[in-house]
């Protein structure tokens, strides 16, 4: 028989249709899919409620039901793309310097991000990441040959965490 109809509405009423609903023989819905990436794209207007309606025309709403997490997204590595490799000098203090930062972008504005990275003493030198900026501080290892360093950072919203690794040369 018909399903029943099942939107997603922004905190501003905009709605968004749902797709795909399952019912069992209860009429006990048991799956719906967002339709494409509507709601994924105004996750701004989070939280969702759900309204379902059934097929005689009753309806119920279910307030603030659920929200999208969007997981952080690394944006910039020394005001470069992330894929950048950068030169620099060993033995090179770039704290204020700006040239090893790293920049994370989530869309939840109300998501805070906390950058770590577990390896970024590896090759040595005294560099440290600001857990709430990003920036990189400190000096690089006081290498004699050419080195590619290789260190990964984690951006955790305080739901999801994406890792990167960044490349630096000395």
């Amino acid at each position: 028989g018909p399903s029943p109809t099942v939107i997603a509405i922004g905190n501003d009423g905009t709605e968004f249709q749902l797709t795909n609903i399952s019912v069992n023989g209860s009429q006990t819905i048991i799956n719906a899919t967002l339709t494409g990436s509507n709601v994924i794209d105004n996750s701004n207007l989070e939280p969702f409620g759900i309204k379902v309606t059934n097929t005689s025309g009753l309806a119920f709403t279910f307030p603030d039901a659920f929200d999208i997490n969007d997981t952080p997204i690394f944006t910039s590595f020394g005001g470069q793309p992330i894929n950048t490799i950068i030169n620099i000098s060993g033995g090179f203090d770039v704290t204020s310097t700006g040239l090893l930062d790293i920049s994370a972008v989530d869309n939840d504005p109300e998501h805070t991000i906390t950058f770590s990275s577990p390896n970024l003493l590896s090759a040595g030198g005294s560099l440290v990441i600001n857990s709430s900026t990003g920036k990189i501080s400190g000096i690089t290892p006081d290498l004699s040959v050419n080195t590619n360093v290789i260190f990964s950072v984690s951006a955790n919203d305080g739901f999801s965490t994406s890792t990167q690794t960044f490349t630096y040369k000395i």
